[in-house]
C-alpha cells in the first residue's frame, strides 16, 4: 500500500541517505505533516517547530533553519525536488551565509532563491569572505558560487583579512587606487557575481566608493583577482592624489575625471578615460579624446599623464591646444605637440608653434617650431590692465 498522509510529533527526523552524486539530507523538527496522492505516495511535507535542514557529503556542508520548511518530494520519497523556507530564514553553505524572509532551494540545480521582507530582514542578505550583498531578490547558484541580485543592490567588497593566509592574498585584490585594508561599497540596480572568477558586474546607476574615492557609471565591473576595474556610460571618477607645490610641499588634491568609458589596469597602474575625456586636479585641467593617468605603485600618487587627440590644457589663465600632451610629475613638465600647437593667454595673445615645453613649478615655457613651422605670437595686451 502507498501512504498518502503521515503526521509526526515531537523530535521528528526525515533522513534521505546519500546517493551517487547526491549528499545525505536530513530534516529535524518538532512536527511534520506530509500529504500525498493515491498511487504516487507522499508528495509534500511541511515541518514546523524550529525545523533544521542539513546536507552532508563530499565537499558539501550546508544547513538551513526557518520558522517553517515545506518540501516537495519525488515519487516514492526518492528524494527532495525543492524546499521552501519561510520567516527568519538562515541558509549556510561553507563560508557563505544567506538571510531572508523567504527562500526556495532547487536541489537538482543547486539554486537558492532569496526574496521577501519582514521585521529584522528588510531585504535578503548574502555574505561570504569576498562580498556582502543586500537586494530585493538574490539568486545564488551554490556550486559557483554565482550570484544574481536585483532591485536596489547594495554591496560591500571585503578586504583580505590579516593572517588569512596566502590564498586570500592571491585571490582577493582591490585596485591600488583604493585602500587594501578597507571595505569598498558598491550599489546598482542589478548585480552579476562570479565567485570562481572573482568578478562582479553592476548595471544601472552603478556607484563605487571608499572614503574620498568614487567611480560612477551606468555599469561597473570589478575583478578582485587581478585588481582591474572598468566603468561605462557617463563615467565620473573622484580620487585624492598627492601633489607637490613649488616649495616641494606635498598636499592631497582632489582629481575629478569624466568620460564615456573608464578602465583601470592594476598591472600597469593605469587609468584610461576614453570618449570626451576630461581630468581636473593636480595634473591641471585637461581634455582629450583619450587620457591615460599612470599612478605610482602606492595608488595615491600621480606618475604621469598622457592625452591624445584634440587636447586642451588650461592652466594659469592660459589655454593650450594640440594633438598630444605628456605631463610628468617628477619635474612638473608638460610637453604639448600639435600641427599647430596653440596658446592663448589671459591677454588674448595667441602663440603658435610645434611644441610647448612648460615647467609648472617654475612657470616657464618654451615654444619651438622644430624647424618645421614658424613660432609666432599675435595680438596685443589691450585686454590686460
Amino acid at each position: 500500500s502507498t501512504p498518502t498522509a503521515v503526521v509526526g510529533h515531537e523530535a521528528v527526523q526525515l533522513t534521505l541517505p546519500a546517493e551517487p552524486g547526491a549528499p545525505a539530507r536530513t530534516i529535524r523538527s518538532k512536527d511534520m505533516d506530509a500529504k500525498g496522492e493515491p498511487g504516487r505516495g507522499l508528495t509534500r511535507a511541511q515541518f514546523t517547530g524550529s525545523p533544521q535542514y542539513n546536507e552532508r557529503g563530499a565537499g558539501v556542508d550546508r544547513s538551513a533553519s526557518a520558522a517553517t520548511i515545506d518540501v516537495t518530494l519525488k515519487p516514492a520519497m526518492g528524494g527532495i525536488e525543492d524546499a521552501k523556507f519561510a520567516h527568519g530564514v538562515r541558509f549556510v553553505d561553507g563560508k557563505m551565509t544567506a538571510l531572508s524572509a523567504a527562500a526556495r532551494y532547487d536541489l537538482d540545480k543547486g539554486l537558492l532563491e532569496l526574496t521577501g521582507s519582514e521585521p529584522g530582514a528588510a531585504v535578503p542578505h548574502v555574505v561570504n569572505d569576498q562580498i556582502a550583498v543586500d537586494a530585493a531578490r538574490v539568486d545564488v547558484t551554490l556550486m559557483g558560487p554565482l550570484m544574481k541580485a536585483a532591485g536596489t543592490v547594495k554591496s560591500v567588497l571585503q578586504p583580505a583579512k590579516p593572517g588569512s593566509g596566502t590564498d586570500a592574498k592571491t585571490e582577493t585584490k582591490l585596485p591600488s587606487m583604493l585602500k587594501q585594508n578597507e571595505p569598498v561599497n558598491v550599489t546598482g540596480k542589478s548585480l552579476n557575481y562570479d565567485g570562481a572568477a572573482s568578478k562582479a558586474t553592476y548595471t544601472g546607476a552603478a556607484l563605487l566608493w571608499q572614503g574620498d574615492t568614487s567611480v560612477k557609471g551606468e555599469s561597473i565591473v570589478i575583478d578582485d583577482r587581478t585588481g582591474d576595474l572598468s566603468a561605462s556610460g557617463s563615467v565620473t571618477t573622484t580620487t585624492m592624489l598627492e601633489d607637490v607645490d613649488k616649495d616641494k610641499k606635498k598636499t592631497r588634491v582632489r582629481s575629478i575625471g569624466t568620460s564615456k568609458e573608464f578602465q583601470y589596469e592594476e598591472m600597469l597602474h593605469r587609468a584610461t578615460y576614453t570618449g570626451d575625456a576630461h581630468l581636473s586636479g593636480p595634473e591641471g585641467d585637461i581634455k582629450g579624446a583619450k587620457i591615460e593617468l599612470y599612478l605610482k605603485p602606492s595608488g595615491d600618487e600621480l606618475d604621469r599623464v598622457e592625452a591624445y587627440a584634440d587636447v586642451t590644457l588650461r592652466d594659469h589663465n592660459r589655454k593650450t591646444t594640440g594633438n598630444r600632451l605628456t605631463y610628468t610629475t617628477v619635474d612638473g613638465r608638460y610637453v604639448v605637440t600639435g600641427t599647430p600647437m596653440k596658446i592663448v593667454d589671459e591677454c588674448a595673445r595667441e602663440t603658435v608653434g610645434k611644441t610647448l615645453t612648460y615647467l609648472k613649478t617654475a612657470d616657464t615655457m618654451v615654444v619651438d617650431g622644430n624647424e618645421q613651422t614658424r613660432t609666432q605670437t599675435k595680438g596685443n595686451s589691450d585686454k590686460c590692465s
